[in-house]
C-alpha cells in the first residue's frame, strides 16, 4: 500500500466525505465544488468506492532504475577494488548514468557501509608474526606481573598530505589489509609527546621539543619516568619491567648502557 500524503489521515477523509455526500444524493458538479475537488477526481474515488469498497491510494510500480544490473556489478567491483575511493569518484570512473546518491544507495543494498579508515603501520608478515608471538608470550600473564609493566612511547603529531577520509567496507572487516589507510610521512610542522602508563591508567605526559635522540631519551627515563612511577605506580624496591618499541632510540648504545645500570 502506498505511503505518504496520499494515504494520509486528513486525504482519507477527504475522500470519504466525497462518498458520504454521494450517497445522500448529491450530484458530483456539486460535490466538487463543495470539496475544492475536480469533478473528474471526485467520479474516480465514487467509482473505486463502488468497484473496490477502498478509498486507499494503489502502491504504484515507481520510476524505473537509472542503474541496470550491469552498472550495479560495476559498483561493487569498484568499492571492492577500491574501498577508500569515494563515491564521487566511482561515479565519475566508472561513467554512470547517475547522481553519486545513487550510486551510495546501491553501495548500501549491497550491504556495504561507509566508515572511518583504520590508520596503521605497513607492517610485513614477519614483524606480524612477532608482535602476534609477543602477545601470546603473555597471555596467560595475571594482575599481578601486568601491575609491575610501565609501557611508554612518544608520538609525533605533524601535519600531513591529505588523505582518504572514508572507506566502503562491510561489517567486522575494519583491519582487513585493503580498509586499512597506510601511516602518512610528512617533514611539515610537528610536536612529539612523551608519555607512560600502566595497568591502572596512564602516567606522566610530557611534551617535547627539538631532535629527539637517545641522549634525549636518557633524560626522561631518569627525570620523569623513575620520579612519576615510583610515585604513582610501582613503589620502591618493587621492580620496574619496562617496555618500549624497537624504534632506534630506544635501542641506541646509550639507552642500553642506562638499562643496563638501572636493573
Amino acid at each position: 500500500m502506498a505511503t505518504g500524503r496520499a494515504n494520509s489521515v486528513e486525504v482519507i477523509s477527504e475522500r470519504g466525505r466525497i462518498i458520504g455526500l454521494w450517497e445522500s444524493g448529491m450530484p458530483t458538479r456539486e460535490i466538487a465544488l463543495t470539496t475544492g475537488v475536480s469533478q473528474r477526481s471526485v467520479q474516480r474515488w465514487i467509482k473505486r468506492f463502488e468497484e473496490e469498497g477502498s478509498l486507499h491510494t494503489k502502491p504504484r510500480s515507481g520510476r524505473l532504475r537509472v542503474t541496470t544490473p550491469v552498472y550495479d556489478a560495476r559498483i561493487l567491483n569498484a568499492v571492492e577494488d577500491q574501498p577508500l575511493t569515494s563515491a564521487v569518484h566511482h561515479t565519475r570512473n566508472l561513467h554512470l548514468p547517475c547522481h553519486p546518491c545513487t550510486t551510495r544507495r546501491r553501495i548500501h543494498e549491497a550491504n556495504i557501509q561507509c566508515y572511518i579508515p583504520a590508520t596503521k603501520e605497513n607492517l610485513t608478515q614477519q614483524q606480524r608474526e612477532c608482535r602476534l608471538g609477543f602477545a601470546l608470550q603473555y597471555l596467560q600473564a595475571d594482575h599481578s606481573f601486568w601491575n609491575h609493566v610501565i609501557f611508554t612511547d612518544e608520538k609525533y603529531f605533524s601535519s600531513v598530505e591529505a588523505r582518504a577520509r572514508h572507506c566502503w567496507r562491510r561489517g567486522n572487516t575494519r583491519y582487513h589489509e585493503e580498509n586499512i589507510q597506510e601511516r602518512a610521512r610528512s617533514g611539515r610542522v610537528g610536536v612529539i609527546f612523551w608519555v607512560w602508563m600502566w595497568a591502572e591508567g596512564p602516567g606522566e605526559l610530557v611534551s617535547l621539543s627539538g631532535r629527539f635522540t637517545g641522549k634525549e631519551y636518557v633524560k626522561v627515563l631518569e627525570d620523569v619516568l623513575l620520579p612519576t612511577v615510583r610515585c604513582m605506580a610501582i613503589p620502591h624496591p618493587h621492580p620496574i619491567i619496562l617496555v618500549h618499541d624497537n624504534s632506534p632510540v630506544h635501542t641506541s648504545n646509550v639507552v642500553k648502557k642506562w638499562l643496563e645500570q638501572h636493573p
